[in-house]
């Protein structure tokens, strides 16, 4: 009954901005690019959430895990992990690899994962300039992965000046550094950004000591697992004419950190050194009613895993070493056309070209063990798509659309959008919106010893039903989603042959509900909030089962923000309901719920610089999200931000 109440509690005073930003905001300012052209967000039907720099400051020292886990719809299992935590992102309830991370509006999943995810580590919160977060099946603009979502990381902009210079400085728990200094502007046609960031941890053991009895990981005999971290971006944009802009963006980070060998298991010598480069070109042309863009992004990835083995070792494994390799090209063309004020068709064409690699080494008594994947593991999809934004009278919006994937594999599928909205008023929208969408084999389940190439992509259909309330002191949202997935790609171990191969042969069911409020209390109170509650079961051999592992069922975030001339208090209250372990994980059934107690106090020293201290899990709550791993406990960050 205890629970039940909390629940209800929560779900009632549960609240978040459509728009999270400091400032009194009206949707119909916002512009986002949830259909690839810019658009007020109360024009269109899709789900869409803005973090915009407002909230990115409030929340500078964090990284892009801990800002996007306090999102509604989003659960990120593994952002209060040490720094280099290999990050479960549940969307919806979706899978990890269900959701497609885009940069600036170009794809850039990892085709060296398993599930083709992006590792988020990779990626500075101080690069950042807004995140739309799009809702729903969104394949048939975005393509494939877009199950149950799209994030769009759209980095910083070169500022209007012909010089800006930028910078911050965190230094926090565990002795970590963050160090970011950026040069900015704009000089005749040319506009550019040059921007490094640095990292620097000892961190805290990931793996919990089980002879810890007190659960506090700082008294364990396990040793720290360290993190570093270089990152460098450069943006250079050159403007041809009026109607004519190229720009070109260059992303390389590298970040080495330690591993233990399992839960509740220590390994002093168990490394991971991950690397990756984004390199995009992009042409814009807009004249008249046209607006045509081409762009070209290659996506390079690697990582190495290495275990000598000289602290834990045993006659199953003396030494072993993985790496892995991911290539992705991707070229679009896409072209806008607006007939009249409001009404829109875009066509567009996209080709991906994926290649990945692996190498395993395993060293035993019992001799080697060598597995992997060759340079002929590849996969080429070319898609044709369309959206048509129709406005057949005022208050009446229409999104509609369609795309065509080949792929070499196992040859064609299609998604298909449609999306009305309706207007009651200024202040009011309804809004309907059913889907489909896919998420193609990846490389290692169609080309690794348990690959089948004869698998067929993932194909889903969502349904959504929704509610927007929107004024300049109070906006309020809820909507309803339901997922259905066919043809789920699952990995089978036969213990008779001690082999396994993956299959299409399961199903999966997810339904939820969503509320994000904002609301300007007063003229220095403002409070926002969200609610996520979600769903779902499995049809594995016509058996329904549980396999919502890890995922909560409720969650909800809650902050109030004070400021006060040059004063500012944001204390933020993360409430996590009880989870399912993992399938293969030790420990209870059920993971117990939490609560999360923080607060930011900021400072304007003047209109140039910037300090604060961050204090995270105020109550030093001790917590699991996954079994026999420590999450931070009491910590703080404090920091100074410049703009010149």
């Amino acid at each position: 009954m205890k629970k039940m109440i909390l629940s209800v509690a929560a779900l009632v005073g549960s609240h978040f901005l459509w728009s999270q930003s400091s400032t009194p905001t009206d949707l119909n300012e916002v512009t986002i690019t949830a259909n690839k052209i810019d658009q007020k967000q109360m024009e269109t039907g899709k789900v869409v959430s803005v973090i915009d720099q407002a909230m990115i400051q409030r929340n500078m020292g964090k990284s892009i895990a801990e800002l996007l886990n306090q999102a509604s719809g989003i659960f990120m299992n593994g952002a209060n992990n040490p720094l280099g935590t290999n990050l479960e992102l549940y969307f919806r309830g979706a899978n990890t690899g269900n959701i497609l991370i885009l940069m600036d509006g170009n794809p850039i999943n990892d085709a060296s994962f398993i599930n083709n995810s992006f590792d988020l580590n990779h990626i500075s919160l101080a690069q950042i300039e807004k995140i739309e977060i799009i809702k729903g099946a969104q394949s048939t603009i975005w393509g494939s992965d877009a199950m149950a979502g799209v994030i769009n990381i759209i980095t910083k902009k070169p500022s209007l000046d012909k010089v800006n210079i930028f910078a911050n400085l965190n230094y926090g728990s565990y002795n970590t550094i963050k160090a970011d200094v950026g040069v900015n502007g704009n000089w005749k046609k040319i506009d550019y950004l040059l921007n490094a960031d640095f990292v620097k941890s000892d961190g805290f053991t990931a793996a919990r000591d089980t002879n810890d009895n007190t659960t506090n990981f700082t008294k364990s005999s396990f040793d720290k697992d360290g993190f570093q971290q270089m990152n460098v971006q450069a943006k250079l944009g050159y403007r041809i004419n009026e109607h004519l802009k190229v720009s070109g963006q260059f992303l390389v980070t590298n970040y080495k950190t330690s591993l233990d060998a399992g839960p509740f298991t220590d390994d002093k010598d168990n490394t991971a050194d991950n690397f990756n480069n984004i390199n995009n070109l992009t042409f814009k042309s807009n004249k008249d009613k046209w607006s045509v863009v081409f762009t070209n992004t290659y996506i390079h990835a690697k990582r190495k895993y290495l275990d000598d083995s000289t602290d834990i070792s045993s006659f199953y494994s003396k030494f072993n070493s993985t790496d892995y390799k991911g290539n992705t090209l991707t070229n679009e063309l896409y072209a806008n056309y607006r007939f009249s004020k409001n009404t829109n068709l875009l066509l567009g064409v996209q080709n991906n070209f994926i290649q990945s690699t692996y190498n395993y080494l395993s060293v035993s008594d019992f001799g080697n063990f060598v597995a992997g994947i060759g340079d002929s593991a590849k996969v080429n999809n070319t898609a044709l798509y369309s959206s048509f934004l129709f406005s057949p009278y005022k208050q009446f919006n229409i999104d509609a659309g369609f795309r065509l994937n080949r792929n070499s594999q196992y040859g064609n599928n299609a998604t298909f959008t449609f999306n009305p909205s309706y207007l009651l008023d200024n202040e009011n929208k309804l809004f309907v919106n059913v889907s489909s969408a896919y998420k193609i084999p990846t490389i290692y389940q169609l080309y690794s010893e348990a690959g089948n190439k004869d698998l067929k992509p993932e194909e889903s259909i969502n349904y959504e039903i929704g509610y927007q309330y929107n004024t300049i002191d109070f906006n309020f949202g809820v909507v309803g989603f339901k997922r259905d997935i066919k043809n789920l790609i699952v990995y089978v171990f036969d213990p008779n042959t001690f082999q396994g191969k993956y299959f299409n042969k399961n199903e999966q069911h997810d339904y939820g509900v969503e509320i994000e409020c904002k609301v300007n209390l007063s003229k220095h109170i403002q409070y926002f909030g969200n609610m996520t509650y979600t769903e779902g079961k499995g049809i594995s051999d016509g058996v329904s089962v549980n396999n919502y592992y890890r995922r909560p069922n409720f969650v909800s975030n809650n902050s109030i923000i004070f400021n006060y001339k040059n004063f500012s208090i944001n204390p933020l209250v993360k409430i996590v309901g009880e989870r399912k372990k993992g399938e293969y994980d030790l420990g209870d059934d059920i993971l117990k719920s939490y609560l999360l107690v923080d607060c930011r106090l900021g400072y304007a020293i003047n209109k140039h610089l910037n300090t604060f201290i961050d204090l995270r899990n105020i109550t030093n709550t001790y917590y699991i999200d996954a079994p026999g791993y420590n999450n931070r406990r009491f910590n703080f960050n404090i920091g100074l931000s410049g703009n010149f």
